[in-house]
């Protein structure tokens, strides 16, 4: 993926640096979680509202409580806050708090506030580990699984961390003659969600069934297919695609994992899938400056093992002249 500044803007970055890109949850995800919450006091999602903060010694409070804007729900969850968290037991005991009938599932709203009770006590590690840790649960699969429970919107905003931005190692060499806007280019692999068929033989079939992939490579896929969901690759018309605008920072290199200063020494890479990204950079800005200078320089080997050959195959003829 290639992305291009602002005409004017630029990142002084090296090769083996990257960039930390700032995600969005899925619109799909967020709405199907809006009508699963109580919005007490607020008109709607769209409803602006601000908040106070209370500091507290027991547990940090997320980033975006920090801010003093007014803010709707709908932006809170689509910009600042994790959705596919893990739950705790101590999560499970809130839940439990907010499970009402509501005429429509099948079982009581007692029954579920029961079982979220036994999950989260002492007495229902065991219980615990089983159905929640071990299939891996998130908060949406278990307000899919318990129909009934509908948290306060207030409360689900307190155990809710704040989005992190994802990181990307940019394949770019230094270009010192950039003439026109900066281009960024970088690797990403989506992250697919495949359940298993054992769920279904535990009482999981109605998890949350619309996460597919991860969060920001798959909301990077959509925006580079112009589709609304990352699968519909049917319906891309490349023609159609209107720019996107994607906040970025430079990513600061605390392991220092560039070129050896000794160009004469000898360089062997070893990567697996997108791991190769920092030894294209790499290998692109060798050929650079073997152009510029005529001093010896150590050979570049390369080893990368990647799921699909033809993904490898087009990697090999891009850079093996590289190298």
């Amino acid at each position: 993926a290639t992305l291009k500044l602002k005409s004017g803007k630029t990142l002084d970055y090296r090769p083996g640096d990257s960039i930390s890109i700032l995600p969005e949850n899925n619109a799909q995800t967020v709405a199907w979680l809006l009508q699963r919450l109580t919005l007490d006091s607020l008109h709607d999602a769209d409803t602006l509202f601000t908040h106070e903060v209370i500091t507290t010694k027991h547990r940090s409070l997320p980033e975006w409580s920090h801010f003093t804007c007014p803010l709707s729900l709908r932006y809170l969850l689509t910009y600042c806050c994790e959705l596919y968290i893990p739950v705790t037991r101590r999560i499970l005991r809130l839940l439990a708090d907010y499970c009402f009938d509501d005429n429509v599932s099948p079982v009581s709203a007692e029954r579920q506030r029961n079982r979220l009770l036994e999950f989260s006590s002492a007495e229902g590690k065991k219980m615990f580990e089983k159905y929640i840790q071990i299939p891996d649960l998130n908060l949406l699969d278990i307000l899919s699984i318990f129909s009934c429970c509908r948290p306060s919107f207030i409360r689900l905003l307190e155990i809710l961390p704040t989005l992190q931005p994802r990181s990307y190692t940019l394949i770019n060499p230094v270009d010192k003659q950039l003439s026109c806007e900066q281009e960024l280019s970088f690797i990403f692999t989506r992250v697919d969600f495949k359940y298993p068929e054992s769920d279904k033989h535990v009482g999981l079939i109605d998890r949350y069934p619309s996460r597919r992939h991860g969060t920001c490579t798959g909301w990077l896929e959509k925006i580079w297919f112009g589709v609304n969901q990352p699968d519909d690759y049917q319906k891309v018309n490349f023609n159609n695609i209107e720019p996107q605008i994607i906040y970025i920072y430079l990513r600061k290199n605390i392991t220092q994992f560039y070129l050896p200063d000794n160009i004469s020494q000898p360089v062997i890479m070893i990567a697996a899938g997108s791991g190769i990204a920092p030894f294209i950079s790499f290998i692109r800005q060798r050929k650079i400056d073997n152009l510029k200078e005529e001093s010896t320089r150590g050979a570049i080997t390369t080893c990368c093992g990647i799921e699909f050959h033809s993904l490898m195959v087009r990697w090999k003829s891009r850079y093996s002249a590289d190298k």
